[in-house]
């Protein structure tokens, strides 16, 4: 829909450019369906932005051939101006749209086992909390043990306080800070 919008904004636009004399500042009224699909589309849509930025330079290429005659060094000026503005308009539309895509954000209630920890999906299938926020995410998964857990799964190991050489070993073992 954006896309069929920033189509129609570039037609009226290049209309205009038929009727208004050369040297007017009507081209840069091309960067405006280029800026606003730029803005409104999703980050799937770089190649739409880029077909909209290659469509508006076409019709001014050729508005600035078709439009009434007027001062034609300040036409090919102005004209140069907005291709430049909408290239780099383009430019930085598609780094923008490249870092949204890479960009992963849970949000919302997480349906969460209150026993075991998994996770519901969109779908309704359980998952490991791991898998869950490794594929929706770029964070990555070490696994350790809290100290907690050391005492309560492990007591042996730090019962009796052995020597301090082997002691930072086990602690090693568990993924915790040397002492």
């Amino acid at each position: 829909m954006h896309v069929a919008a920033a189509s129609f904004l570039v037609v009226v636009v290049f209309c205009l450019d038929l009727v208004v004399p050369l040297g007017s500042e009507i081209s840069f009224f091309y960067l405006l369906p280029v800026v606003f699909l730029a803005l409104w589309s999703s980050p799937k849509q770089s190649l739409a932005v880029t077909g909209i930025a290659v469509f508006s330079s076409i019709l001014m290429a050729v508005g600035f051939l078709l439009s009434p005659q007027g001062h034609a060094w300040q036409g090919v000026t102005n004209r140069s101006y907005a291709l430049v503005v909408i290239a780099a308009t383009l430019a930085l539309s598609v780094v923008r749209k490249r870092a949204e895509e890479d960009v992963k954000v849970l949000q919302g209630l997480l349906p969460i086992c209150s026993y075991c920890k998994k996770i519901r999906d969109d779908q309704g299938y359980w998952q490991q909390v791991e898998r869950y926020i490794a594929a929706r995410s770029e964070a990555g998964f070490s696994h350790g043990m809290c100290p907690d857990c050391c005492t309560k799964h492990f007591p042996d190991i730090l019962a009796d306080p052995p020597p301090k050489a082997s002691r930072r070993k086990a602690l090693e073992l568990f993924g915790q800070q040397k002492y």
